[in-house]
């Protein structure tokens, strides 16, 4: 759960550094190098932003726990 309060916590500080404050209905957000995590996509989604996470290979975690209590927090925290 550490981990997808911090995923939401740096997706937060991105948008309030830029102009979007969070407003990305109807938007892409664009990640390269996501790494292990898909993170950002669901994140986005929450958002109403569909999302491209581009790597260099297929890195992203196939365990769904992370993604499902990222999702649930998602929903609680945005």
């Amino acid at each position: 759960m550490d981990q997808a309060a911090y995923s939401i916590g740096v997706f937060n500080s991105h948008c309030e550094r830029s102009t979007l404050i969070c407003n990305l209905s109807h938007k892409v957000v664009l990640e390269l190098g996501p790494g292990d995590s898909i993170s950002t996509a669901i994140i986005a989604a929450s958002y109403g932003a569909s999302s491209t996470l581009i790597d260099s290979g297929n890195f992203a975690s196939k365990d769904l726990t992370p993604y499902l209590q990222l999702e649930s927090l998602s929903a609680i925290s945005i």
